[in-house]
């Protein structure tokens, strides 16, 4: 089982596999890490994320992403993935340019800047926001270092970082 399919299957709630464990690295993999942004370096070993069929727009402010961004990126996740972010997010965001956007995922991309009830919401403030949507900031590194608060579905939470973040490649 690859990268890739374990996280669906932990994203989903299902149970892993007999004998399948989880993820580490060996000492050797530990180095292929960028210790500043999370990624992984050129020549690393692990290719199973999700893929875009095309280069992700850099983004100055929440507003640009909300504006057209995360419909194109949206458009582009694999319907698998689709199928696992559908539901609602609210994101507030705090300091410059900062601002309160929900945003549905379902059949398309309902985004309006208010206040709504959601499944999720993401609070932090904006400059780690649009650091996590350009690729400088890992979103599993942001939760921990308490940058980003979550309320809700924390499964849902995970598997929106797939839209949020742009790929890998």
């Amino acid at each position: 089982m690859g990268v890739r399919q374990w996280w669906k299957t932990l994203i989903k709630g299902e149970p892993l596999p007999e004998g399948v464990v989880l993820p580490h690295r060996t000492e050797e993999e530990q180095g292929s890490i960028d210790s500043d942004s999370g990624y992984e370096q050129e020549g690393s070993n692990e290719t199973n994320y999700p893929r875009s069929r095309r280069q992700h727009m850099r983004v100055e402010t929440a507003r640009d992403f909300f504006g057209a961004e995360i419909e194109a990126r949206y458009d582009d996740l694999e319907p698998a993935i689709q199928e696992m972010v559908k539901g609602s997010y609210r994101v507030e965001l705090k300091g410059q340019s900062g601002g309160i956007w929900t945003f549905a995922l379902g059949d398309n991309v309902q985004v309006e800047n208010a206040r709504k009830e959601a499944d999720v919401v993401l609070s932090g403030f904006a400059a780690e926001f649009v650091g996590i949507v350009n690729g400088d900031i890992n979103p599993q590194v942001a939760l921990m270092a308490q940058k980003f608060k979550i309320t809700g579905s924390v499964r849902k939470a995970l598997a929106v970082q797939f839209l949020l973040s742009p790929s890998r490649d």
